[in-house]
């Protein structure tokens, strides 16, 4: 008998979208100017819940992408759960309000936030993990301490080498 190794082939096939093909430094580069013209353009008491748009909208542009690849990822919901939270919270921390529960609604508001945020985080990374390891064979490894301090720039870290790979496997 003939026994030939047999080598792993990737499979960066054409049927799935690729990933938004952005570097991470680009994103944080937006993200600061975005940041600094929050600071000289919005009033004070709105400059928190609009910096903070610009990786909303980054991160519901990744859960969207992803629905493309699996439409019945969850990540999508927690997303905007954790927006629609943060704008409830404030809402609630309005100046213009000068009762003491709606700071406990605000504070209540905010906490959900976070906890939809982190929770949208690693679901993100599972629905990664598991589409670039199952689907595509690409063997993506995503470090949950990583996950969780630099979300997604680290998630695009790695989809800007997917992204690259499978432009270069099209040519071929």
């Amino acid at each position: 008998m003939d026994d030939q190794p047999i080598t792993p082939v990737l499979d960066y096939s054409a049927e799935y979208y690729s990933p938004p093909r952005v570097q991470w430094w680009v994103l944080l580069v937006i993200s600061a100017a975005f940041s600094i013209a929050v600071s000289l353009i919005i009033a004070k008491p709105y400059q928190s819940l609009c910096r903070g748009l610009i990786w909303d909208a980054w991160a519901i542009y990744i859960c969207l992408w992803i629905r493309r690849l699996n439409p019945r990822a969850q990540s999508l919901y927690w997303v905007l759960g954790a927006l629609a939270s943060e704008v409830i919270g404030a809402v609630f921390e309005s100046p213009l309000q000068d009762f003491e529960w709606t700071d406990f609604v605000s504070l209540l508001s905010y906490l959900c936030a976070a906890v939809c945020w982190i929770v949208c985080i690693y679901a993100v990374r599972s629905e990664l993990v598991r589409h670039y390891n199952q689907h595509e064979q690409f063997c993506l490894v995503l470090g949950p301490v990583m996950t969780f301090f630099f979300s997604f720039l680290y998630f695009q870290y790695h989809l800007y080498d997917i992204a690259v790979q499978k432009q270069k496997e099209a040519r071929q």
